[in-house]
């Protein structure tokens, strides 16, 4: 925290100078954690995928669809393949009357872990129990 300088009549400006920069330290802070954890997630979700080929494993991408100075969206998606996502994590019927597939979990975990770390991480950079 800065020397604060000044009178009594300014006080109110100075707390809120150090207010916004304090909010954009942490700002910062948490958009960095975000893209960590994103990071990890989509790794853990290509190690853990089903590879017959190795052209789904392969075709996970991460990637932030929205940036602000304040805020960051970032979306884990199969490029290549989206549709199989699905059919490959729940499982999908065969030819009628000859049974199912199971499904492989491999998405639902590693979103799971995912939202753990980030919990910890904002537990961690804003001082939470």
């Amino acid at each position: 925290m800065s020397k604060i300088k000044g009178d009594v009549g300014s006080l109110s400006a100075i707390i809120a100078q150090e207010l916004e920069q304090w909010q954009m330290d942490k700002e910062k802070e948490v958009k960095r954690a975000l893209t960590k954890r994103a990071r990890e997630c989509k790794n853990r979700i290509t190690q853990s995928s089903p590879v017959r080929y190795g052209l789904y494993s392969s075709a996970w991408r991460g990637e932030a669809v929205y940036e602000s100075q304040r805020a960051i969206r970032i979306i884990i998606h199969n490029r290549d393949y989206p549709g199989l996502t699905h059919l490959l994590e729940y499982g999908h019927a065969i030819k009628p009357g000859t049974g199912r597939v199971l499904g492989i979990p491999h998405i639902k975990p590693a979103e799971e872990e995912a939202k753990a770390n980030v919990e910890e991480d904002l537990k961690k950079i804003f001082g939470g129990a």
